[in-house]
């Protein structure tokens, strides 16, 4: 296989139930698997965590239908759903984000053709400054939602802006503030009703203000699930694992003589003779062109230095230092070799990306394989 992303179930299951524990008993576990499962491959996470998770966050319908290609656990679809699409999501049972008040009548006409009550969770803007409803459209949305017999609010929701940032904590205390009293307004117009109510990330997870706070019974799980912890500044109070390896072979082995020009726009010459490898994975397959001249890949269990610009579709590699190299040796762009490592963290850094965004731009085509 020319290239591979590895999913390793036991690390992935690790995470969960670390995070689990964590968190109150009560709470739901909601896992994030947008973004293809932040790159990692929807249907080969769903299919090791199915068992330990109470329901899964997607962001549109076409990852609501792949999720239920594997499961038909709880799906929560939080981002924005266009008229079209809203009959296949509803016919595919899920829960749908109410963002503001422009489709309501389509949804409610939608969910009537089907002779279902649709379950939404109201989406709140606590400061946020993106999708949802301001506290003062609270009262008018209530009154609406009166006229709407195949709606039923089940949930309300927002996002914190800067949970990972706790040393300025000042903002934060404004959202829950904003959200908590949009939450109580909803509440008094359906007396007696439980709602779910979810505001945090990872994050939360770990800080305790959150975390034990009564007000919020969902947790939205996304990177810490993936091994990947939240933030610096918050201490690392559990051990999270590593999920992905992205592993390739060698295309070729090459000599060069000194001088020689590498790559695109000659950005790199040679100054002696070198042995190099080729590396048949480039910006097309999600690796940064920024890692140009600058990255790293293990073979052999030694750490190889990219020598000219990243293409489409290959890189080179200085092999000068790789004993018995040879064409089809395994490369690993992230993850161990032997007793060494590239982290995605360490990938990240050298081209200023986030683990996150590193993920997500990893080719869907890339064959996933569960070890």
């Amino acid at each position: 296989m020319q290239a591979v992303i590895e999913i390793n179930r036991e690390n992935l299951i690790h995470n969960v139930k670390r995070l689990r524990s964590k968190m109150r008993s009560e709470s739901l576990f909601v896992a994030v698997i947008k973004g293809n499962a932040y790159g990692h491959g929807l249907k080969e996470i769903v299919t090791c965590i199915d068992q330990y998770v109470d329901g899964y966050q997607v962001d549109d319908v076409l990852e609501l239908l792949a999720l239920r290609t594997v499961s038909r656990k709880a799906a929560y679809v939080l981002g924005y759903v266009d008229n079209d699409s809203l009959l296949s999501a509803m016919s595919a049972q899920c829960t749908l984000a109410v963002i503001n008040t422009d489709q309501l009548s389509v949804m409610n006409n939608f969910a009537a053709a089907l002779n279902i009550i649709q379950p939404v969770h109201i989406k709140i803007d606590a400061l946020v400054g993106r999708m949802g409803f301001f506290e003062e459209d609270i009262p008018q949305l209530m009154e609406l939602f009166k006229e709407l017999p195949h709606l039923q609010i089940t949930g309300i929701y927002s996002h914190f802006t800067g949970l990972k940032d706790t040393i300025n904590i000042e903002h934060t205390e404004k959202q829950m503030a904003t959200f908590a009293r949009c939450v109580q307004k909803i509440k008094e117009a359906h007396p007696g009703k439980d709602f779910t109510i979810h505001m945090s990330s990872s994050a939360g997870v770990f800080i305790s203000e959150i975390r034990d706070n009564e007000l919020f019974s969902l947790f939205r799980v996304g990177k810490a699930m993936y091994g990947i912890w939240p933030s610096k500044e918050i201490p690392e109070t559990v051990s999270l694992k590593p999920v992905l390896s992205w592993k390739t072979q060698i295309a070729q082995v090459k000599e060069f003589p000194s001088e020689y020009p590498i790559g695109y726009n000659a950005t790199m010459k040679t100054s002696k003779t070198i042995k190099a490898a080729v590396v048949p994975q480039g910006y097309s397959d999600g690796f940064d062109k920024k890692m140009s001249d600058t990255g790293n890949v293990l073979i052999g269990g030694v750490h190889c230095k990219m020598i000219g610009r990243v293409a489409m579709n290959m890189f080179l590699v200085d092999v000068s230092e790789v004993p018995n190299v040879r064409q089809g040796q395994e490369v690993v762009l992230i993850g161990k070799q032997d007793d060494e490592l590239i982290s995605l963290e360490s990938v990240g850094n050298a081209i200023n990306a986030t683990s996150c965004e590193m993920l997500v731009r990893i080719s869907p085509l890339i064959p996933r394989v569960i070890i």
